[in-house]
């Protein structure tokens, strides 16, 4: 699986570090933040909610990283579908028969969309591809929600195994232009990915309300509890009396010295 970031996540089964090209690392989930080894019980008890915060946290970064990874799938996909607008009202305007030189403009302009897709195909975010190639599985992130770790798997468009992109592809092969029908089937497969992401995008946001709520919560600090019985003028009242009682006692019980 690809990676997303380098952050450690809190329960993130080991998977995701960023910073590798795609085609140089797998595609993996993100890692899974080791539990500290404390030295003594008492630090035990005094790192237990730093512990749940750091959790908190690293999850929450995990998160936010996943967006940024959704956010350029979706510029990705949006630029692609805006290029292939622009092709199409060129394939338009060519006439059927058109001589040499128009044929040869043409092709060039067909040869540069084609390698702007490849380009965008192959495009990454830190390091790791944003698109799968139907061979490896997607982005997973695990995530400790209400006691339960659950996976949450990122869309994963597989461009180069949409048929319409295959088939606009292989026309430089085969030296011919597409079609428009070809050229509107492929901004229809680009429209099914960039919803696919969007709603896996909503999900995410979600899940980091979620997070920010929980952490939220152990940041609050407890309300001090004070007690009927220990106001302040009852405590200043009692120790008043305390006071002049043991000096009253130190003043008939003092000690003799003798010498021997």
């Amino acid at each position: 699986m690809r990676n997303l970031t380098p952050l450690n996540s809190v329960e993130l089964q080991p998977d995701l570090p960023l910073p590798v090209l795609p085609h140089a690392s797998p595609r993996n989930t993100l890692p899974t933040v080791p539990s500290n080894k404390l030295g003594s019980a008492q630090n035990k008890e005094s790192t237990a909610g730093f512990s749940q915060r750091t959790r908190l946290q690293t999850m929450s970064e995990n998160a936010k990283a996943a967006l940024g990874f959704m956010d350029k799938q979706q510029k990705e996909i949006k630029e692609l579908i805006k290029q292939f607008q622009m092709f199409s009202g060129y394939l338009v305007q060519i006439p059927e028969c058109a001589d040499e030189l128009t044929s040869r403009h043409a092709w060039q302009v067909y040869l540069m969309h084609a390698q702007s897709l490849q380009t965008s195909m192959g495009a990454t975010f830190s390091g790791k591809a944003l698109f799968g190639d139907g061979a490896m599985p997607p982005v997973r992130l695990h995530l400790e929600m209400n006691g339960n770790v659950e996976p949450f798997d990122l869309p994963d468009p597989c461009l180069s195994y949409m048929p319409s992109i295959r088939s606009f592809l292989g026309g430089v092969s085969d030296h011919r232009l597409p079609s428009t029908d070809l050229v509107n089937a492929c901004m229809a497969e680009l429209l099914n990915a960039l919803v696919d992401v969007q709603l896996g995008r909503e999900k995410m946001c979600a899940v980091l309300k979620k997070l920010s709520s929980c952490k939220s919560l152990l940041s609050t600090p407890l309300p001090r509890l004070v007690g009927r019985a220990f106001s302040t003028s009852q405590n200043s009242t009692l120790l008043d009396r305390l006071r002049l009682s043991f000096r009253s006692f130190s003043r008939v019980i003092k000690p003799s010295l003798s010498f021997s």
